[in-house]
């Protein structure tokens, strides 16, 4: 029944990704043409900004989704709603927070933003994109029922149809000449009707709920004092490069890195949605302490993760500035050495993603706050001491070596003596056995490119070139881990036996 939950959900996510990105593609270089390139960095740099407001929530979502697994798995009615009802109320004083906030930040914009807006009318977008996000904390807590319950492909059924209808309207709002004020309160009214329908659905999903219950449960909340740490690092790891950008280069350039950002998060964004359709899953596992059913499902899980992240690497390495081009022009491609810089970073954002499952949902946020400090503190001096002279590449090399010297040993040295109770030099073994197969392949394609696809850039040659290389890194990758990873050979019986229990 797990497994079942996790690929309908698995395939909920993906068919709602691939909607809502098809729009935002279409939609953003009608953004660039209608409003430009600067209102474009512009709306990105509103939220990093408002990204560093939301540290008042302080991981409290995170904290509450994995404080209900239990109570789910053992229908304690009672307890899940004085949970629910004790965090809206943290949640509703978060969102007068975080308006305050943006209504005291507003008159102060313009020193850190090099932009000709006046302060009057920059400091009015902004609250009003504070306040679109802001609208979450007032009316979302109902769907964080659904995403503990495994029932996430209900969320993405609304969640998608609304976006749908967002992107209908921006394209009218875009083509008929209407200003970026006039997207900002299409986007609130939206959000607003997003969440009343998922209000209405939980109501009849689970008719016990009780949103006002008078007893009151923070016990979800005791580790929101380390995961207020976790939220304002990875605030300044993920936020960091837009502000510094938008200081000390130009709005311009935040377009440019956020293209590439955009294309490579959409391709990241497909796995990830499947992993974490998983993370309730591992979730309930843990609270089973079934520690053998526990190594072998993340063993599975990584083989898998890498042999995804392998195959993508490649191919946005060689195709994402040919679809730049193609997509805004040659005015907004980055050199290949940023390129690089950035699949190394996707790369490792992916494999990642097994290791932080467990160790979230095992609840080690005080464990791995020092990783998310160091990992800070190295991003945002990096970065600033070299984006005056290189820019984006400046930006981009501050955030990977902040990765290389932080999470990337740290988390997998918490996940397998806290949680796996196994040795780390195990995992060690298996990523760097991953990374010299997946490097080998990078050479190859470099031949491949070098020597048969090097031609003139147009749409048919670039889908041929796509085309022949998601054949020929699929099929090499998919014998290679087949023959090589037992775990590998495991997860395709495992989707195998469930395909014929569904036919």
């Amino acid at each position: 029944m797990r497994t079942k939950k996790s690929i309908v959900n698995l395939i909920s996510n993906i068919i709602s990704l691939f909607i809502i990105s098809f729009g935002k593609f279409f939609l953003t270089k009608l953004f660039i043409q209608r409003l430009g390139s600067d209102i474009n960095g512009l709306y990105q740099l509103f939220g990093q900004i408002v990204a560093y407001l939301n540290l008042a929530e302080g991981g409290v979502g995170t904290a509450l989704t994995f404080a209900l697994y239990k109570p789910l798995s053992e229908k304690n009615i009672f307890k899940i709603n004085n949970i629910l009802s004790t965090v809206r109320r943290v949640y509703i004083n978060i969102g007068f927070a975080v308006l305050l906030m943006s209504i005291m930040l507003s008159p102060f914009l313009n020193n850190f933003i090099n932009t000709n807006l006046g302060e009057k009318e920059l400091g009015v977008l902004f609250i009003l994109y504070t306040f679109k996000i802001s609208i979450d904390y007032f009316t979302n807590i109902s769907r964080f029922l659904l995403q503990a319950d495994q029932k996430e492909y209900k969320l993405n059924c609304i969640i998608t149809i609304f976006k749908s209808l967002d992107m209908i309207l921006q394209f009218y709002l875009l083509i008929s000449g209407y200003s970026l004020y006039f997207i900002l309160i299409k986007e609130i009214i939206i959000i607003l009707l997003t969440n009343e329908f998922i209000k209405i659905k939980v109501r009849k999903e689970y008719e016990w709920l009780n949103l006002k219950s008078k007893f009151k449960d923070y016990s979800c909340l005791k580790n929101t004092k380390y995961l207020v740490v976790h939220s304002l690092c990875s605030a300044i790891v993920y936020n960091t490069d837009y502000i510094l950008l938008g200081k000390f280069q130009n709005l311009k350039d935040i377009t440019l890195y956020s293209s590439y950002l955009m294309l490579m998060n959409f391709v990241l964004s497909i796995p990830l949605r499947a992993i974490n359709s998983l993370g309730a899953s591992l979730g309930n596992l843990i609270t089973e302490n079934d520690l053998k059913k526990l190594k072998q499902v993340f063993l599975e899980l990584f083989t898998i993760t890498f042999y995804i992240a392998s195959i993508c690497g490649v191919l946005i390495y060689y195709t994402v500035s040919d679809f730049i081009i193609l997509w805004l022009g040659k005015d907004f491609v980055i050199n290949k050495i940023s390129v690089l810089m950035l699949v190394l970073i996707f790369v490792h954002s992916l494999t990642r993603q097994p290791v932080g499952i467990l160790v979230n949902s095992s609840g080690l946020f005080k464990e791995t706050r020092q990783s998310v400090l160091i990992e800070m503190i190295l991003n945002f001096s990096i970065s600033l001491l070299l984006v005056k002279k290189y820019g984006i590449e400046g930006v981009i090399l501050g955030t990977l070596l902040a990765h290389l010297f932080s999470n990337f040993w740290y988390y997998p040295l918490v996940c397998y003596r806290k949680v796996l109770k196994d040795k780390m030099i195990n995992y060690i073994k298996i990523y760097f056995e991953n990374l010299i197969e997946f490097s080998c392949l990078f050479f190859l394609n470099e031949f491949i490119v070098n020597k048969y696809l090097n031609f003139e850039l147009t749409i048919q040659n670039f889908i041929f070139k796509i085309l022949i290389l998601i054949v020929v890194n699929f099929t090499l990758q998919t014998v290679f881990y087949y023959l090589r990873w037992r775990s590998m050979r495991e997860f395709i019986n495992r989707i195998y036996k469930l395909i014929l229990k569904v036919e």
